[in-house]
């Protein structure tokens, strides 16, 4: 069986998946807030966000398989060639 992990190709550094997770309805933590610090990064990385997912009333202790929008833009990573997952808090 082939060493799937060395013939992996990396993603592009400039290019980017975005994730957005909230479980509240504070603004200030509100995907639109998370969104525009995602975009605010890629711009002065000289990055680009070629796709977007969303977690919303979701707690960001919940397990992986109850959190659709990030094994979506996990997913989305290889078939973007994306180098990095963007999240704007932890």
């Amino acid at each position: 069986m082939p060493n799937t992990t060395r013939n992996a190709r990396p993603g592009n550094p400039l290019v980017a998946v975005g994730y957005l997770r909230a479980s509240t309805t504070d603004q200030r933590l509100s995907p639109e807030a998370q969104r525009a610090a995602i975009e605010a990064w890629a711009q002065r990385e000289g990055a680009s966000v070629v796709a977007w997912h969303c977690d919303s009333g979701i707690s960001g202790g919940s397990d992986l398989a109850d959190r659709p929008g990030l094994v979506a833009a996990i997913g989305e990573l290889r078939a973007a060639g994306a180098g990095v997952l963007a999240i704007a808090r932890r």
